[in-house]
């Protein structure tokens, strides 16, 4: 099947669904406090983001190995924001401001 440009929330909902029945589980959280998932090239615009105070982080194939990345996102899961929050990713002193490959 072909995968279309931004079909990631489909496909976080589907790995979700498919963690919760092949682990019996009632959310993928009862597995680990936090998850990544790794999507193949073309499935969604960027290279990766997490929501503020969550368990997931979602990252766009090769991006899913780079440690800066998860650590950047996993920063975001622990309710931290941008360095430099005047929207450019300029400020690389630290983790949350641009991510390295």
């Amino acid at each position: 099947t072909a995968v279309s440009e931004g079909a990631d929330g489909t496909m976080r909902n589907e790995i979700s669904e498919t963690l919760k029945t092949m682990f019996g589980v009632s959310s993928p959280t009862v597995l680990a406090d936090y998850l990544m998932y790794c999507l193949p090239p073309g499935t969604m615009r960027g290279i990766a983001y997490a929501f503020y105070d969550s368990w997931m982080s979602v990252y766009s194939d090769v991006w899913c190995t780079y440690v800066s990345a998860q650590m950047h996102e996993i920063g975001h899961n622990l309710n931290l924001g941008h360095s430099n929050e005047n929207g450019a990713y300029n400020d690389q002193s630290g983790m949350m401001g641009l991510s390295y490959s």
